[in-house]
C-alpha cells in the first residue's frame, strides 16, 4: 500500500519518527480492510522502537485488529461510545470538532483528546471554512481535555500558531508531500521546540 503521493507510508512514518514526529496517525480512503490491518501492523511495528503513537484514522475496528493505539473519529463516524467498547478503556480516542456548536454536542463524550480545524483552508475539507486563531482561541478555552489543532499546517503558517501559544498541531500533507520527509519534520519539530 503506497501513499497517495506514491511513498511508502512505514518509510515515511519512520523517518517523521526519527525526526521528532510524537504521534503517527494512519489516514486512507477505500482500500480492502485486510490491506489496511496489515499496513497498520506493519506501521505499529515499525514505530515501536521509537515509543511512538499509532493512531488509525475513523476506524476503530483496524485500530483493534492492528493492536494500534487509538482511533481519531470523525463526526460522520461510529460514537466514542462504541469506539471505546470495541477498543476498550487504555485506548486512545480522539474527535474532531470545527465550532463551538460541535463542541457542546460531543463534550460529554468520553475523549481522549480533541482535534479542532481546520486553521487553515483544506484541500481535504474544502467545505469548512478556516477557523483562523481567533476561531481556535474561542473553542480553545471552553476546553478541559488535551487539543490538536489540525488543517493546512506547514511552515509558512506555523509560526502564527506558536506566536499564540498553540503548540499541539497536526502537519499532514507539508510532510508527507516534502523531498524529504526528515528534515521537513525536522524543521517543523525544531520550530515548536525553539519557543520553549
Amino acid at each position: 500500500m503506497l501513499l497517495r503521493n506514491g511513498k511508502d507510508p512505514v518509510k515515511t512514518a519512520k523517518a517523521a519518527c526519527e525526526a521528532g514526529a510524537d504521534i503517527i496517525q494512519f489516514r486512507f480512503n477505500g482500500g480492502h480492510d485486510s490491506e489496511l490491518i496489515k499496513t497498520a501492523v506493519v506501521l505499529k511495528k515499525a514505530i515501536s522502537s521509537f515509543d511512538k503513537i499509532l493512531l488509525i484514522n475513523n476506524r476503530a475496528d483496524i485500530a483493534k485488529a492492528s493492536c494500534a493505539d487509538g482511533v481519531h473519529l470523525g463526526r460522520n463516524d461510529i460514537d466514542v461510545k462504541t469506539a471505546r467498547i470495541i477498543l476498550g478503556k487504555k485506548a486512545l480516542i480522539g474527535k474532531t470538532v470545527h465550532s463551538l456548536k460541535e463542541l457542546a454536542m460531543f463534550n460529554a463524550e468520553d475523549t481522549d483528546y480533541w482535534g479542532i480545524g481546520p486553521y487553515d483552508l483544506s484541500e481535504l475539507k474544502p467545505d469548512l471554512k478556516p477557523l483562523g486563531v481567533s476561531g481556535l482561541k474561542k473553542i480553545i478555552k471552553n476546553m478541559d481535555r488535551p487539543y490538536f489543532v489540525i488543517g493546512n499546517i506547514n511552515l509558512n503558517n506555523l509560526t502564527n500558531l506558536i506566536n499564540n501559544g498553540i503548540t499541539n498541531i497536526v502537519v499532514c500533507r507539508a510532510i508527507i508531500e516534502a523531498s524529504s520527509i526528515f528534515r521537513q519534520t525536522e524543521k517543523i519539530k525544531q520550530c515548536i521546540t525553539k519557543t520553549f
